[in-house]
């Protein structure tokens, strides 16, 4: 997976991602650790060749698999996979372009 310099998989390549907050539907902010939350915070590495780790605030885990995201930027793509790399049940489905 080449990415080009500058685009929106360059940026997101980059750095590691830390959820640093979440709201609910009106607004409200909402702790990291609450129930409601806590599955979709933690920390994310999305590598320059396509891969991604993330794991949990407490630093175990969460899941890993592949990434994309077109050159408009306007979504990006995450497949989750098991131990033997076959997509995960959690695994949203691929999107169209």
């Amino acid at each position: 997976m080449a990415i080009p310099p500058g685009s929106p998989a360059a940026l997101l390549s980059s750095i590691a991602w830390e959820t640093t907050s979440a709201t609910d539907a009106h607004g409200n902010q909402v702790p990291l650790t609450d129930d409601n939350v806590k599955n979709y915070v933690g920390f994310a590495y999305f590598k320059p060749d396509g891969t991604f780790t993330m794991f949990n605030l407490d630093d175990t885990p969460k899941m890993r698999g592949d990434w994309s995201v077109p050159a408009d930027g306007k979504t990006r793509t995450v497949v989750a996979k098991d131990d033997a790399g076959q997509r995960s049940s959690a695994a949203s489905p691929r999107s169209s372009p």
